[in-house]
């Protein structure tokens, strides 16, 4: 049975966090702590399956353990909590290796099925992280009437000199950064939804090796 931790600042979100996880049938609760460094040093025993976390913690922001886990080869997945995906400290954290957000409110029954999506490699990007990939990559946004042609999805050439994206990955950034959803990509480029979370969640995986990252203090 998968197994999570929770890493929450606040005493009630994380009672609530921990309600949800503990009402999933098929999920384990493995540890909970409101601090980065007391989570650093029970993870490497515990070994969760995921990490799921706030982007600010009571002895620090979310980056600054992201690189000691990084120092210690702690290879866990992390997703964090955000309203919409567009809280500003968000992308700094998936250049550190954070894989997803989750939203503030769910039932039990929707974060078991985002649990189970991310253990999958299915996730999704928010338009404002799409379309801040783009800018960082320097790779330009394709318009919907081309980027979302059935061919576009099987197209792995490069999109350009300069970048390191496939044509078919600056095409599912370009929809995503326009606002479409997955099932709408899916339904234009002839794949199954899974198919389309898989790609990015595979872009996600991608992106610190992409983009440099970011100086931490």
């Amino acid at each position: 049975m998968p197994s999570a931790f929770l890493l929450r600042a606040h005493e009630p979100a994380l009672q609530a966090s921990k309600a949800n996880l503990l009402a999933c049938s098929h999920w384990e609760l493995a540890g909970v702590s409101r601090h980065g460094a007391e989570a650093l040093e029970r993870l490497p025993l515990l070994q969760p399956d995921l990490l799921l976390a706030d982007l600010r913690l009571l002895d620090g922001p979310l980056t600054r353990w992201l690189v000691r886990m990084a120092e210690q080869k702690l290879r866990i997945p992390v997703l964090v909590w955000s309203r919409q995906g567009d809280d500003p400290a968000l992308f700094p954290s998936m250049l550190l290796g954070v894989c997803g957000f989750l939203p503030e409110t769910e039932s039990a029954q929707a974060l078991s099925a985002r649990l189970d999506a991310a253990l999958e490699g299915r996730l999704g990007l928010s338009p404002m992280l799409a379309r801040e990939m783009l800018q960082r990559l320097r790779t330009e946004r394709l318009g919907p009437p081309v980027a979302s042609l059935p061919g576009m999805a099987h197209d792995v050439n490069a999109c350009s000199r300069a970048s390191l994206l496939s044509v078919a990955q600056q095409a599912l950034l370009s929809l995503l950064a326009h606002g479409w959803l997955p099932q709408e990509i899916g339904r234009a480029w002839r794949l199954e939804v899974a198919d389309v979370e898989r790609r990015v969640g595979q872009l996600l995986r991608l992106l610190p090796r992409l983009i440099p990252q970011p100086v931490l203090v």
